[in-house]
């Protein structure tokens, strides 16, 4: 699957990082706010909301959007590719999504797929409350759909349905 998941989810939390550090600034400037001209803490206070609301839209568009775009490339894999014996190459913990009180952690795998004689590298998110990375070593075959015109892939269960969760 294209890394476009993985670039949201890393640009969703850099924005929410940079987010923090904006509002700490403006919040420990409040300690110095009497030494300051009143029109100029007004200029200041205006002109720090459009970062924040700028950032605040990057933070949740990536972080949301990433799941959202994951489940679309698998709908798309499954509609347009086709069925093929893919090899885990790795396994990678991604975060989590969820409440505070029903988390669900999401794994990227990375699948290796032989395409026209070719080694082809795409990954696909699962998530999973209880994975046992151990049951998926590098250099497992496991069932997938690939499309090769988009390098969507999603992984297959027993019964040829897309994996969303483990």
């Amino acid at each position: 699957m294209s890394k476009i998941p993985t670039i949201l989810r890393a640009v969703g939390w850099a924005a929410f990082a940079l987010l923090m550090v904006l509002v700490f600034i403006i919040s420990f400037s409040t300690f110095f706010v009497d030494k300051l001209d009143e029109g100029l803490i007004t200029l200041a206070a205006t002109a720090s909301m459009l970062p924040i609301c700028g950032l605040t839209f990057v933070a949740f568009g990536g972080l949301f959007g990433a799941s959202i775009m994951s489940k679309r490339l698998k709908r798309l894999a499954a509609s347009q590719g086709k069925k093929v014996v893919a090899c885990i190459a790795k396994i990678a913990y991604m975060g989590a999504e969820g409440s505070k009180h029903n988390t669900i952690p999401i794994y990227r795998f990375d699948l290796e797929v032989d395409h026209d004689g070719e080694t082809i590298r795409a990954s696909t998110e699962v998530r999973s409350r209880n994975l046992d990375e151990s049951r998926f070593p590098p250099g497992t075959k496991v069932s997938a759909v690939y499309d090769h015109s988009t390098g969507a892939i999603a992984m297959l269960d027993k019964d040829g349905r897309v994996v969303e969760y483990f």
